[in-house]
């Protein structure tokens, strides 16, 4: 995959439908990637349903989660590398398409890693219009229930606005044979 030279990188995890776990995957990744090397690490928090953030979610999970800066929109998790955004767009702090690629580039030059937790295509077409500015995109697919044309679709609409998908995950297999069946193969 190219990516921009300059900056921390943005990744962009997308899916098509509610419930694939792309903003569990988000955190996940986040979480692991500030832990290594001390990279400091921005989630940003696209559009969450129903309004609560991941800086929300961890609060209810016993983290600690400290407001940063003057603007109170990025929250930093247990004194650690790891920050997240204050929700945007619905029922959060409202940003234009316009301003978009101010509010990334702003993320680019402070951040290492930028991972951007977008809705699915489903419920808004936010994901796709960030798709552009992201350097690379992970597209989320929910095992045995994501129709591979919906998958393309998702494919095609993140490349007509500019952005790449490097790959897929594969979320929530389910192992029809038990476990130690499988060791015996």
């Amino acid at each position: 995959s190219t990516t921009k030279p300059a900056g921390g990188r943005v990744l962009q995890l997308i899916g098509s439908s509610s419930g694939e776990g792309v903003s569990s995957l988000a955190l996940d990744i986040a979480a692991i990637a500030a832990s290594h090397e001390a990279r400091k690490v921005l989630l940003i928090d696209v559009e969450p349903q129903l309004n609560e953030g991941a800086a929300s979610a961890l609060a209810h999970r016993g983290h600690t989660v400290a407001g940063v800066g003057a603007e109170g929109r990025t929250f930093q998790i247990d004194q650690s590398s790891l920050y997240v955004s204050a929700p945007i767009g619905a029922g959060g702090m409202l940003v234009s398409e316009d301003r978009w690629g101010q509010v990334i580039d702003n993320a680019r030059a402070n951040f290492d890693l930028v991972l951007i937790d977008s809705p699915p295509l489903q419920r808004s077409s936010a994901g796709i219009e960030l798709a552009g500015l992201a350097d690379m995109s992970l597209m989320v697919v929910e095992a045995e229930v994501t129709r591979a044309s919906v998958a393309l679709r998702l494919i095609e609409r993140t490349e007509a606005a500019g952005g790449e998908i490097i790959g897929a995950i594969l979320n929530k297999r389910v192992f029809h044979i038990p476990r130690f069946i499988y060791s015996r193969l």
